[in-house]
């Protein structure tokens, strides 16, 4: 999504695939929700809406408080990158939507 930061901004929602709990899924792809999302989708004028882990706790609403303490709850428990399958759909929104 790097490239694409400005067209991004034409689309007021976005669903993307990222990885939760530390894991990777392709070598040398970064994709964490936390470490690299998150920050990214702010910086570039998008707000989480929710993070579907498919059952396991993630976030249904609250926006950038919601995430940034999913996050830190998921930083307590950080472990070293590994590979697995921990995939999971982020919801975001342009903000002012």
């Amino acid at each position: 999504l790097r490239g694409a930061d400005m067209d991004l901004r034409r689309v007021q929602y976005l669903m993307t695939e990222v990885n939760v709990d530390n894991q990777f899924v392709y070598s040398g792809v970064s994709n964490d929700y936390c470490r690299d999302f998150l920050p990214h989708m702010l910086r570039i004028g998008f707000e989480p809406v929710a993070l579907d882990r498919s059952g396991t706790p993630g976030f249904e609403r609250g926006g950038s408080a919601a995430a940034r303490a999913y996050c830190q709850s998921e930083r307590g428990s950080r472990r070293h990158n590994r590979p697995g399958l921990a995939e999971s759909n982020a919801f975001w929104k342009l903000m002012g939507t």
